[in-house]
């Protein structure tokens, strides 16, 4: 895969082709494309320069916490093969009679996706599906509105806009009620129902936690010296992780469930340390994205995962542009470049160990993003972005989910 080819793709990642002006806030969407489904926050410009860092793909090694001392190895011979998944098969997900569909948020249980269609003519419309049915209602009211997570009893969560400012919603029973605390974003929640994102305008968030739903919001506390924050993904103990802001600077973090919180550690990937950004988190392991420095200017960047407890990193061998979800046998399911007959694409894939196995794929779809991965890895979620390289040509997105056992 060329950088251009590379760029291109994660671009078309971005497009959905809205009947209306977007009031997607691109810069978000990007980071997500980075880290996880869906938490668009930051400027257009932005986002733009974010596409020309060059994603690095390398086999699954173990990287070091900056500062942390390597531990004994465990003979490679006492290490059993892992399983791989077995039978996988992709199923197209039903829309309603629309053409045009994405996945945006998966629950760990595998039985629920959520998503978004586009009718001819009008904006997109939330909607949900439960064991590959398309359910009734759903609807999050507004303009370019979203689900950005789902949990294992069908609650969503997400935010839509009315006129020029975004508001955070919760899906219930089919019914969208705005949460409290004014503009945002809800980006979270877990099988408690505690939910997670962020309140402010024009790109000026703090992160907050609502429990329960329809309580008013709690402001995460941030770490001395720090700006702002983000909070990416939470998990059924109530662990959250994200991001803190410095003046010159942004690190990982991670919220205890009491509140407290700690700057998670940098990474050493081949010699070169970086930063750390989550995107998604299960199972007591965060993944996402380690950005280094190059000396001649610009990033690499490496798909990792980090184990909270122990604070130790994984290199994956999946892409860095678009994000990994986890399995709590260790499968992690991601993207995989691909050359095709006339540019290269991104595949879904299953990494297993250091290698990966490639999920079938739809015939007339080529081009993958994916948005979710159930607990046991037998259920994934995700959707097609193809289109031609001519101006102004339409993007073809198809949901899909793929079942394995």
């Amino acid at each position: 895969m060329t950088d251009n080819d590379r760029e291109v793709h994660l671009l078309e990642s971005l497009r959905t082709e809205p009947v209306a002006p977007s009031r997607i806030n691109v810069q978000r969407a990007m980071a997500e494309g980075l880290r996880r489904r869906r938490v668009r926050q930051w400027s257009r410009t932005a986002a733009i320069a974010a596409v020309t860092v060059a994603a690095a793909v390398g086999g699954t090694v173990a990287v070091r916490a900056a500062g942390a001392k390597p531990g004994p190895r465990t003979p490679a011979a006492s290490v059993p093969k892992p399983a791989e998944p077995k039978d996988c098969t992709i199923h197209r997900l039903p829309t309603g009679g629309f053409s045009k569909a994405i996945v945006t948020a998966g629950d760990a249980s595998g039985h629920y996706l959520a998503g978004r269609v586009y009718p001819p003519g009008r904006h997109p419309k939330t909607v949900v599906w439960k064991d590959s049915r398309l359910q009734a209602g759903n609807t999050v009211p507004g303009e370019d509105a979203d689900i950005y997570a789902i949990n294992s009893t069908g609650v969503g969560v997400g935010s839509s806009y009315a006129g020029d400012n975004e508001y955070p919603y919760v899906v219930e029973n089919g019914t969208a009620t705005r949460l409290k605390g004014g503009t945002g974003s809800a980006v979270g929640i877990n099988d408690d129902g505690v939910i997670i994102g962020g309140l402010g305008k024009d790109g000026e968030t703090a992160p907050v936690r609502w429990s329960p739903a329809g309580a008013e919001p709690t402001r995460l506390p941030l770490p001395s010296g720090a700006t702002g924050g983000k909070v990416v993904a939470i998990g059924d103990d109530g662990t959250l992780v994200g991001s803190v802001e410095f003046s010159k600077n942004q690190k990982g973090y991670l919220w205890n469930p009491d509140g407290t919180g700690r700057i998670l550690p940098p990474a050493t990937v081949n010699g070169q340390t970086g930063e750390f950004t989550p995107s998604s988190m299960s199972a007591g392991t965060a993944y996402g994205t380690v950005s280094i420095n190059l000396p001649g200017g610009g990033e690499r960047v490496t798909s990792v995962r980090l184990r909270i407890a122990s604070n130790t990193y994984e290199s994956l061998p999946v892409s860095a542009g678009d994000s990994a979800f986890g399995a709590t046998n260790g499968w992690v399911l991601g993207t995989d470049a691909e050359m095709g007959p006339t540019a290269s694409a991104l595949v879904p894939v299953i990494a297993v160990g250091g290698h990966t196995v490639k999920l079938p794929l739809d015939h007339d779809a080529h081009h993958y993003l994916v948005r979710s991965f159930s607990a046991d890895g037998h259920t994934a979620g995700g959707y097609s972005s193809d289109s031609s390289y001519q101006e102004n040509a339409p993007v073809l997105n198809r949901a899909f989910m793929w079942t394995c056992h």
